[in-house]
Order: structure tokens, then sequence, then C-alpha cells
């Protein structure tokens, strides 16, 4: 029913235990704390390994960058494939914003910066990731919603999927100092509510709000 991802990169040799190990403590350094303030030293000393075993693994912080960024996607993909699809459109959107916020709640607002600014093979990688992958899943959910009548069909799913792609980039972003107050997973609650109210059919606003406890209960 939904379309498998394709993750336009390399792909590291996830066989490699110690690579995995290196680009899984990366992840969540590089999340943390945002790129650039960073080194390998601090990589390094995060894995308790030695510079020379890193760099056997990766040539330099771009390399490692770029495969964190490809092992990141890699993950998401598989996450994602594996939900259960024989929910109805909205049950599904909550399943994957369940999974947004716990991956991204303590994000570094400036991550996105770091990789735009100074990594611009590996933004390229999430940039495709997201002009593909996030794009074609949000599509998937909307029409499937679209089935269900649980959403209008009187708009532009292209347009609408891309606005929502938007939103979630502007929640992560670091441009925005006015939302800088805000937790992540407040605003992602909202920016779903905001979302499902504004493409929902009567019955499918209907069955947000009388479900909408037990879905953020769930999932948020």
């Amino acid at each position: 029913m939904f379309p498998k991802f394709i993750v336009f990169t390399f792909a590291p040799d996830l066989k490699n235990e110690v690579l995995e190990k290196i680009l899984e403590h990366a992840d969540r350094i590089f999340n943390k704390f945002g790129i650039k303030s960073i080194t390998m030293d601090d990589v390094a000393r995060e894995l308790a390994i030695s510079k020379k075993t890193l760099y056997q693994h990766v040539s330099d912080k771009d390399d490692l960058v770029m495969k964190t960024v490809s092992w990141h996607i890699e993950k998401v993909r598989d996450i994602c494939d594996n939900l259960d699809t024989g929910k109805n459109a909205i049950d599904h959107i909550m399943d994957i914003a369940g999974f947004m916020i716990k991956m991204h709640q303590h994000t570094n607002t400036s991550l996105l910066y770091d990789l735009k600014k100074f990594h611009p093979q590996s933004y390229k990688i999430f940039f495709d990731h997201k002009e593909h992958m996030m794009f074609s899943q949000i599509k998937a959910h909307i029409h499937l919603g679209i089935t269900q009548k649980m959403f209008r069909k009187d708009f532009n799913v292209d347009i609408v999927s891309r606005l929502y792609i938007g939103l979630i980039e502007f929640i992560l972003s670091s441009d925005s100092v006015a939302m800088s107050d805000y937790k992540f997973e407040d605003k992602y609650r909202e920016m779903i509510i905001y979302h499902l109210n504004g493409i929902g059919t009567p019955e499918g606003i209907l069955y947000l709000n009388q479900n909408k406890k037990k879905l953020f209960q769930n999932h948020l």
C-alpha cells in the first residue's frame, strides 16, 4: 500500500560492526550538539577508541558526516517500512509522528544549518532524501486518506505534501527565534493537528477529535 523507500545515496558497509557503532554514536552526538562544534577527537573520546581506529573507517570529518547522514536515512527507512500499514491514514500519520518526536526531540536546532553550510555534499544526500523518500511517503498517506474518505480530495496533493515537509523543516530549523522556547514535541503535535484539520473531511476530523487523546498518549 505504501511505497518502499528508495535512498538516493551510497550505502556504508553496515555489516562492519565497528563502523556501525561509530555512525550510531556520531548520529547521537551530532543531533545533540550540532556538527560544527564536534571534532574527531570528541567522537573518538565518546566511543572510547583511538583516532587511529576511527580513521581506519572514515577518512575525515566530512566523510564521517556523509556516512552518518546515509546511516540515519537507512535507519529511518527501515523503521518506517516496518510500521503497521493496516491502519487508517490518520493512525499511520500518528505512528510516524511518534517516531519523529522520539528521534528529534533532543535535536540541536543548528544541525541542518551546519549540514548545509559546512557539509554541502552531505546536505545534498539529506535533500534528496527529503525530495524523494519523504515526499513519496507523505503523498501516499494523503492518497490513502482520500481513498478512505478521511481526507478531502479538493486540493493539490503535491503542494500540500511540500507544505508539510516545509513545516517539519521549520520546526527543526534554528532560523525561528520565536519558536525556540517551545519543546519539539509540542510544536510537532500542533503541526499535526493543524495539518489534519486542514485536509480532513468531516468524518476524518470527527475521528481525530474522538481519538485525539488516545492517539497522542500512544504516540506523542
